[in-house]
């Protein structure tokens, strides 16, 4: 997801500041385009996060944050917010997270829920519309998938583990016969 939100800030003509985790992610996030990179493994605590933001942005934080991960790092994210942004929340591997409503109100951002399974339901009209406007990126150029390399469908649970293992750099595909 993160290399879409990477391709889809670019084309949208934003800054992009990603965060990865490791030397491979971040090479990957840099090949894409994005303009600053941070690895959140060589923190030693996760509030590094918000000092190199600020830095970045001169000290203003961010307009937009897309956050698939939330825990310890959503706390983070919302404290890199700029005045008046919005706090895209994707997912929460990481535990979800409680929300310091008196930040949100000091720095006046939003925090949104992106659920897109539970959007497409309520509205399946909105479908043919949404796959124009990627195919018309897709068309252009500024979205590819990233794709890790292959697997051989033999390999399933190697690949299982490589994904639980936080090896994988994109989307992982498992080819059948071969």
């Amino acid at each position: 997801m993160g290399s879409a939100a990477i391709q889809l800030g670019l084309a949208a003509g934003a800054r992009v500041i990603a965060v990865a985790g490791g030397a491979d992610k971040v090479a990957a996030c840099s090949a894409l385009g994005a303009d600053a990179v941070i690895d959140h493994r060589e923190f030693s605590d996760q509030t590094e996060l918000v000092d190199q933001v600020r830095e970045l942005t001169d000290g203003q934080g961010v307009d937009v944050a897309y956050d698939p991960v939330g825990g310890e790092m959503f706390k983070q994210v919302c404290r890199c917010m700029a005045w008046d942004g919005r706090v895209l929340v994707i997912g929460f591997v990481a535990g979800i997270p409680k929300l310091a409503t008196n930040h949100v109100l000091l720095k006046n951002y939003s925090v949104v829920g992106v659920h897109w399974g539970a959007s497409l339901a309520r509205d399946p009209e909105s479908l043919p519309r949404q796959v124009a406007s990627v195919m018309v990126l897709a068309n252009e150029g500024a979205v590819n998938p990233l794709l890790h390399p292959p697997y051989a469908f033999e390999d399933a649970a190697r690949a299982l583990q490589d994904i639980y293992d936080r090896q994988v750099v994109g989307k992982v595909v498992a080819v059948l016969g071969g």
